[in-house]
């Protein structure tokens, strides 16, 4: 292995989280993070986990109060404020449950819905921030320890279910939805258990049974002592960064072809042979050469300008100075000179608040959100579709584009003809408040809001 593919797979191991804190390797019953599905049992939950399948979950508050009509004001404040025994909680309910449909939740409150409620709510505020929705159902828990210490023992997830929690109003039922029937095996703790143990978690195939592959795992694990216990959770999840790093151990090759990531590593890049002489990139009057579709001021023109000769650089400013506006004409003018964009961002907003200028300006059909919570495998194929019938069926979209974009850019930028090409909108992990454009290897200016390195203010 050479010494530029061990410092790229040091950079992927900081991608990784085997602490004890990820419960995907030490999942610890939380009153307000996570829930037991108890009734019907895991095996028949798994065998109707099917895309749009919905569960609804048994709300014991009606039943028990109806109870409670019956039982002396003394006892009423105390069922309600104490949690019942998972026991004594399957006992009293499991025989209320609609066939088919419903089913009971156990938590360690005294109300499992209200727990339910606080995964939506902790979901959506996960899928505002980053666009991905993190709930799943998780089937079946290996109790493993450590070589160092095998008298303490931890859980780890085996499958996980993508859902949704659709919660609406206090008096709407809460309800489970199926979103993919892809069934995962716990990528991080398959990483751990390689790491430390030398062996992978088996694959699921599909059409398994839950018991088929708990005797799979048992025989592997079996020598160490370790058991699997047969239950279903549903709880936030959360392994992309996992996926990340898998990609970049599986096309280590493909990265270190790119000289903008080998000169990252330290690595020898010959930066003299990058000119940014004449060519068809070069701007000679930037208010006649560029075609920016928002307003931009002197520092931002020149930011745009420097994208499109190619050069790398970082464009760093608090909020409000007009990083948005920036890009948005980066891309524009990307897009003008037959490039493709792949936009990251770690926080969704600044993705929405991107797109959102791109569609005001007639840009929306060259823009593909790849990772959102909406940006499900079929949606993608849907959306690129829509985009290739509305093309075959309206004209040339150069024209269109040309029509839109000529009504909003400013007067002198009414000759802007915009070919027809993809922009990609991924979230990723980047520095707040920073904006990266890579182009060419070479060394670029820093600019800031004070318009350093750069003739002007933001705005």
């Amino acid at each position: 292995m050479s010494e530029m593919h061990k410092k790229l797979e040091r950079w992927a191991e900081k991608l990784l989280d085997t602490g004890k804190r990820n419960n995907l390797i030490n999942f610890h019953d939380a009153k307000s993070s996570s829930a037991e599905i108890v009734s019907p049992t895991p095996e028949d939950v798994f065998g109707r986990c099917a895309v749009g399948n919905v569960f609804q979950v048994f709300d014991p508050k009606l039943e028990a109060d109806e109870d409670d009509d019956l039982a002396s004001e003394e006892n009423k404040g105390a069922q309600k404020s104490r949690p019942q025994s998972r026991d004594e909680y399957v006992r009293r309910f499991s025989g209320s449950l609609a066939k088919g449909s419903q089913v009971l939740v156990y938590s360690q409150t005294p109300n499992p819905i209200t727990t339910v409620r606080n995964i939506a709510k902790r979901a959506r505020q996960i899928e505002d921030e980053t666009g991905i929705n993190a709930t799943y159902l998780a089937f079946g828990f290996l109790r493993w320890s450590e070589k160092e210490n095998p008298k303490v023992t931890y859980r780890a997830p085996l499958l996980l279910v993508h859902v949704s929690i659709v919660a609406g109003s206090v008096l709407d039922p809460v309800k489970i939805e199926v979103s993919d029937d892809d069934v995962v095996v716990n990528p991080t703790f398959g990483y751990l258990l390689q790491a430390e143990f030398g062996f992978c978690l088996p694959e699921y195939e599909d059409g398994q049974t839950l018991a088929a592959y708990y005797a799979q795992v048992s025989g592997l694990v079996e020598r160490l002592g370790w058991t699997v216990v047969d239950e279903c959770k549903i709880g936030i999840f959360s392994f992309l960064k996992m996926n990340m790093y898998e990609d970049l151990m599986a096309n280590g090759d493909m990265v270190l072809e790119n000289p903008n990531v080998v000169a990252l590593l330290g690595g020898d890049v010959d930066t003299n042979s990058i000119a940014f002489d004449d060519g068809p990139h070069q701007v000679e009057n930037p208010l006649i050469d560029l075609h920016t579709v928002v307003d931009a001021d002197s520092s931002q023109m020149e930011a745009v300008e420097m994208a499109k000769a190619g050069k790398s650089f970082v464009l760093q400013g608090p909020p409000g100075t007009g990083k948005s506006q920036t890009i948005t004409n980066i891309i524009a003018e990307l897009l003008h000179d037959g490039r493709k964009v792949l936009f990251v961002s770690e926080k969704q907003a600044a993705l929405n608040v991107v797109y959102d200028k791109l569609t005001k300006v007639g840009l929306a059909d060259f823009c593909l959100e790849l990772h959102s919570h909406k940006a499900n495998k079929k949606a993608v194929i849907d959306e690129i579709n829509r985009t290739l019938d509305q093309a075959q069926g309206r004209g040339p979209v150069q024209a269109r584009l040309l029509r839109a974009c000529a009504a909003r850019a400013p007067r002198r930028h009414r000759h802007v003809t915009l070919p027809a090409l993809r922009v990609v909108f991924r979230p990723q992990v980047v520095p707040r408040h920073v904006v990266l454009v890579r182009g060419r290897p070479g060394q670029g200016p820093r600019l800031d809001a004070a318009g350093n390195g750069a003739s002007g203010a933001l705005r």
